[in-house]
C-alpha cells in the first residue's frame, strides 16, 4: 500500500467504531477497476456510472468479495 494511503488509512483506523455503521456511495465502473487492480472477484458493471453504497465495515475488515459481490446486481 502507498505510503500515503496507509497514513490515510490509519487516521480513518482510530475513527474506526463511529464509521464502521456508515456507507460510502461509489460508482461501479471505479470500484470493479480498484477490485480488479488487487485480483479480488469482480463482476463487469452494465453503468459504470451508477452508484452502489459500500459499508465501510467491508472496507475496514478488507473484505473484498464482499465488496465485489455488491456489483453482481450491477453487472
Amino acid at each position: 500500500m502507498p505510503e500515503i494511503n496507509l497514513l490515510i488509512f490509519n487516521e480513518l483506523e482510530k475513527e474506526r467504531e463511529t464509521l464502521e455503521c456508515k456507507e460510502l456511495e461509489t460508482k461501479v465502473g471505479l470500484l470493479h477497476e480498484a477490485l480488479s487492480s488487487i485480483g479480488a472477484k469482480s463482476y463487469q458493471p452494465k453503468d459504470p456510472e451508477a452508484t452502489v453504497p459500500v459499508p465501510l465495515k467491508l472496507i475496514f475488515n478488507k473484505d473484498w468479495n464482499a465488496v465485489g459481490a455488491l456489483l453482481e446486481n450491477y453487472s
